[in-house]
């Protein structure tokens, strides 16, 4: 006989100043649903390294990193716009740090975001769980980033510099805003 298990972290949080709530932040089951909830939303645990390899050698990397690089932005957009219906009195700042916390508890890695203007951002990821610099490993890690902060800020922005430094496992790119496609004044 097959027993289930259930395993939650139950998370009491000053969402805005005063206004405490208290919400499951990260649901594991084994039932009869096999669901997995992180921050609310139903995820896949998978092997994204194999996957990533594998779309790397199917299409090549620059193919494969186009390919994930556009949903993963795309997908960072939709999550700004849903946690902005959840949360529209939000400023960009708490809701950079929901998207943190998102990525800590999906198994990216611990992020932490320094915003230096309005049209860049440094990004740091520490134990990431994607460490190459290019194709769609990359742009697995990175992409959504600049989709959210793109619709955060009203700017389409990209990825520049990303590095990884293996003795410190630390990723780190900065996202600035991007200047194709805009009229240059002299």
């Amino acid at each position: 006989m097959r027993t289930r298990t259930r395993c939650s972290l139950t998370l009491v949080e000053e969402v805005f100043p005063g206004r405490q709530v208290v919400r499951k932040m990260h649901e594991l089951s084994e039932s009869e649903t096999g669901v997995l909830r992180v921050l609310g939303r139903r995820r896949l645990a998978i092997d994204v390294q194999t996957l990533c390899d594998h779309l790397d050698l199917l299409v090549g990397s620059k193919v494969a990193e186009v390919i994930i690089g556009n949903t993963s932005f795309a997908l960072g957009k939709e999550d700004v716009s849903r946690v902005l219906k959840e949360r529209p009195d939000a400023t960009v700042l708490e809701l950079i740090e929901f998207f943190v916390q998102d990525q800590r508890l999906s198994g990216v890695g611990v992020c932490k975001v320094n915003v230096r203007s309005e049209k860049s951002v440094d990004l740091e990821i520490i134990n990431p769980v994607l460490k190459p610099t290019s194709g769609s490993s990359k742009a697995m890690v990175v992409s959504r980033w600049c989709g959210a902060l793109s619709e955060l800020l009203n700017e389409k922005m990209i990825a520049e510099k990303v590095e990884y430094d293996e003795i410190s496992d630390v990723l780190k790119c900065r996202i600035v805003a991007s200047i194709v496609g805009k009229k240059i004044e002299a």
